[in-house]
């Protein structure tokens, strides 16, 4: 096999941008290791396409390093999509709302990829069918040990994300990093508002106000669901309460296996932003 170039290599946008970059600090960390023991990991990719290695691809080219690559197999972009997603997971310390990004994306990859196998699945008989589909947020909720509403909510809070990192990367960047002051709930309520408040949103999560001058909407508000001032009899406040504790619980969990305090600082921050919001809107 002829030797691949770093020229000869195809960077996909949308594949990097999924990717979450290493700080400064492990950055240099991973530059230092490399300069001195070389590449020990290869590069894979997808038909030329680089799905895993981009670090290890932009120091080699910085010091004129060489690497080795290493070729995946899949039938489309959906499917190599879901192998970076899972391939991160597994090997990342990732902050909570990454992760549900990562389950999100995942989710409508894999819808994706089921609305085209249905398109073509003459051939396949009914009962192969119903077992290779079964029901995708069930199949991922046991993957990612959360529940399968909580699989769904992702879904829509993905393309939220997305949407914003349309129009503000560097907005993107701080809600994955858990660093933007917003919460899953919020995000979920975004995807259905005007591009002006959307982009009200980004400003004030990019310059910091974000939570404290964040509207509302969906609040519980017993005037206009029905309830009387007490609440007692309005579904609307149990819905978002559940909401906040599918979102609770999935952080709790979030912390397992972690051992350096920088790690379980976000996941806690986390936490403390989901109770603060379950405050303010009682």
């Amino acid at each position: 096999m002829a030797e691949i170039k770093a020229e000869d290599i195809i960077i996909d946008e949308e594949f990097l941008r999924i990717l979450p970059r290493l700080d400064d600090y492990t950055f240099s960390g991973l530059e230092d290791s490399i300069v001195q023991n070389g590449v020990t990991i290869p590069l894979v990719l997808w038909n030329g396409i680089l799905i895993d290695g981009h670090h290890r691809l932009e120091i080699c080219i910085k010091h004129n390093l060489p690497f080795e690559v290493t070729h995946k197999e899949f039938d489309s972009r959906e499917e190599a999509l879901i192998w970076i997603i899972t391939n991160q997971v597994l090997r990342r310390n990732l902050a909570p709302m990454h992760l549900s990004y990562f389950r999100g994306r995942h989710y409508n990859a894999d819808k994706m990829i089921q609305g085209s196998l249905r398109h073509s699945s003459a051939e396949i008989k009914k009962g192969q069918n119903d077992l290779f589909y079964g029901t995708t947020a069930a199949r991922l909720s046991d993957v990612y040990n959360v529940s399968p509403k909580t699989i769904q909510r992702d879904a829509r809070i993905a393309e939220t994300i997305d949407a914003i990192g349309d129009i503000s990367s560097d907005a993107k960047k701080k809600i994955l990093s858990g660093k933007g002051q917003i919460s899953r709930i919020r995000l979920e309520e975004l995807s259905s508002v005007t591009s002006d408040e959307l982009s009200e949103t980004i400003d004030s999560i990019l310059d910091g106000t974000h939570q404290r001058h964040r509207r509302r909407v969906g609040a519980y508000e017993p005037d206009k669901i029905g309830g009387d001032a007490s609440g007692k009899s309005s579904a609307s406040l149990m819905v978002l309460v559940s909401k906040l504790l599918d979102d609770f619980n999935d952080g709790i969990k979030s912390l397992n296996n972690k051992e350096d305090p920088e790690e379980v600082k976000p996941a806690i921050r986390s936490l403390i932003d989901l109770l603060e919001e379950l405050y303010g809107r009682i």
